[in-house]
C-alpha cells in the first residue's frame, strides 16, 4: 500500500501486474528519463524492508531483488 505521505491519487492507486513478468529492471525509468525529469520518474531505493519502488517520495511497493 502506498505511503500515507503520498498524494491522494497515489493512495487510491492499486497496481495489478497481469502480464507474468516479475519486475522491470531497476533502472527502467531512471536511465531513460528526459533531461530535467530524472527526479520525477519511478525509481528503486533500498528501504528497511529491501528494495522498493518510489515516485515523488511515495513508496509504491516492493521491488524484486536485482538479479542482473
Amino acid at each position: 500500500m502506498p505511503s500515507s505521505k503520498a498524494p491522494e491519487v497515489l493512495r487510491e492507486l492499486r497496481i495489478v501486474d497481469a502480464d507474468t513478468h516479475i519486475t522491470e529492471p531497476h533502472d527502467m525509468w531512471t536511465s531513460r528519463a528526459p533531461k530535467g525529469f530524472e527526479d520525477r520518474v519511478p525509481r528503486v531505493v533500498n528501504g528497511d524492508d529491501g528494495p522498493q519502488w518510489v515516485v515523488d517520495g511515495a513508496v509504491l511497493g516492493r521491488a524484486a531483488p536485482r538479479a542482473w
